[in-house]
């Protein structure tokens, strides 16, 4: 019996040359398609793994506030482990806070639409909220007799008048001012042309942290009362005043003329330009000084400087007392000058 040993042949490689490029390329194609699948799947855990946090704003029910700006932090926790990204989430403007003591309402929408300004989408965050922020601007109430307090120590301390002539009264009925908190400061001030008489109307300021927050009209009526100056009798025309013809009245200011004489030194040695009823408050107008030189009397005409002194004859073209100016003219010159009265014979010139 013939045995026959079967071995193993070795595949036969293709040796044509068509054939040997054609598998190369499809082997490099699939290499190709792998290397980037991978890729793939590399940069997507990479995304996931390295991707910030999300971003989660839960807006409160009721918020209060102290400032004059709203921003995110006041009305929402921020829930982001970034603390970069959160102080600048927190810092976003919301808008204006209400006047102190008022409130308003926020909507969702609104924040959303804040959020967009600043650079962020609806993607970028999730939002939780159960209805409008209401927003409470905190406050400190400032009391009507505190007010009125500051008005009455600024009248008693700046008006000409002294405590015992000043009554004041009327300050109308005001309403209670809501300040923000921190340290206040009330400033009074008076009208520029004001008398100090009758009803006066002062402005009010309040400022808190040296900031001005509000500004108030309060009215006052101040009464002054003082002596006044009567005429105990009637007085003709040119009739001198004496002690005996007049009598101090003590009366409201507010109720006499604004150039009423107060004092007897003002008028006794004075005489009156005219006529004047018994009970009348004596005025700065109809009083005048009595003349010592009238008009057409021959005076002497006085000018002098250190080193020299000229005197001249004069004529008075009009009446005049003690200390006032008239017209007087020169006899040599004929000239008219304004000099001064010293006495019933002597008037004197500048030089």
């Amino acid at each position: 019996m013939t045995c026959i040993n079967h071995r193993t042949r070795p595949a036969t490689r293709h040796t044509d040359p068509a054939i040997g490029v054609s598998c190369c390329r499809r082997t490099k194609a699939r290499s190709l398609r792998i290397g980037f699948i991978a890729a793939c799947l590399i940069l997507c855990c990479n995304s996931i793994i390295f991707a910030s946090p999300p971003v989660t704003i839960v807006l409160k029910a009721k918020a209060f506030v102290d400032d004059a700006v709203i921003q995110l932090s006041d009305i929402a926790d921020i829930r982001v482990t970034d603390p970069v990204k959160s102080a600048k989430l927190a810092a976003v403007r919301i808008g204006k806070t209400p006047q102190p003591g008022k409130s308003l309402l926020i909507h969702e929408t609104h924040v959303r639409s804040r959020l967009r300004l600043f650079g962020l989408s609806p993607s970028d965050y999730n939002m939780v909220c159960s209805g409008p922020v209401q927003v409470v601007r905190r406050s400190e109430e400032v009391s009507p007799d505190a007010i009125r307090q500051v008005v009455r120590d600024y009248i008693e301390t700046n008006s000409p008048w002294t405590a015992d002539q000043l009554k004041i009264n009327n300050i109308r009925r005001i309403h209670p001012v809501q300040v923000p908190p921190g340290k206040m400061r009330i400033h009074v001030r008076h009208p520029k042309h004001t008398d100090w008489l009758g009803p006066v109307p002062f402005s009010v300021s309040f400022s808190v942290r040296g900031h001005l927050v509000k500004k108030i009209s309060v009215p006052a009526t101040i009464e002054v009362w003082s002596d006044v100056i009567v005429a105990a009798k009637p007085l003709g025309r040119n009739q001198p005043v004496s002690p005996g013809s007049i009598k101090v009245v003590r009366m409201n200011l507010s109720r006499a003329p604004a150039n009423a004489v107060l004092s007897k030194e003002q008028v006794v040695g004075m005489r009156v330009n005219r006529s004047i009823a018994a009970n009348s408050i004596l005025r700065s107008d109809q009083i005048e000084i009595p003349p010592v030189v009238k008009r057409g009397d021959l005076v002497q005409v006085l000018a002098q400087s250190k080193g020299m002194k000229i005197s001249v004859k004069g004529v008075a073209k009009q009446n005049g007392g003690v200390g006032e100016r008239i017209r007087v003219q020169n006899m040599r010159s004929k000239r008219i000058i304004y000099a001064q009265v010293l006495d019933d014979q002597t008037v004197q010139v500048d030089f």
